[in-house]
């Protein structure tokens, strides 16, 4: 896996909790003065580690930490290095659609059937309906992308969970 997830992983905990609780977290995880970096490839598993860690510290289940990553990803990371995704004048309707793309640059180190692995279809006008089909189960990190990308356009959004890997956001 690329060190991507670890970097935006480091930036939440900084900006959430200070350097000291990164530091803390590096040594936890058995990486104490070991830089993490973007384009270094890390063991899949080293994800799920740093992962428990920081739901431990702000205290929710995995699959939360794994919906609040989502949503920093969106509304922090991803509008800064991913700018062929976020166009400017867009808005939050004309972007919904890109959410499978964005999630499979995400996920590519450690997901490589990611691409393409999710159905997108308009369910009206207003409702956009995700049906996700890769091996990772990773359904709350599509549900954190979207309210991060609600976020990011500043326009409110309703994200449900309508199936065991459907999830539908209507446009308020």
């Amino acid at each position: 896996m690329k060190g991507t997830a670890l970097v935006v992983a480091r930036s939440f905990v900084q900006e959430r909790f200070g350097d000291d609780k990164w530091q803390e977290i590096l040594q936890r995880a058995g990486m104490k003065g070991k830089p993490v970096m973007a384009t270094r490839e890390y063991p899949n598993e080293l994800v799920g580690v740093f992962g428990r860690l920081i739901a431990e510290e702000l205290n929710v289940e995995f699959d939360d930490w794994v919906r609040i990553f989502g949503r920093y990803f969106t509304s922090t990371f991803a509008p800064l290095y991913y700018k062929a995704y976020f166009r400017p004048g867009w808005k939050l309707k004309e972007f919904l659609p890109y959410i499978p793309r964005v999630y499979s640059v995400a996920t590519a180190g450690f997901d490589p059937g990611a691409r393409g692995g999710m159905l997108t279809e308009w369910v009206d006008d207003r409702t956009i309906r995700y049906t996700y089909q890769t091996r990772l189960g990773l359904v709350s990190f599509l549900t954190g992308l979207i309210e991060g990308a609600a976020e990011h356009y500043g326009e409110p959004v309703s994200v449900e969970r309508t199936g065991e890997m459907v999830v539908e956001a209507e446009l308020l």
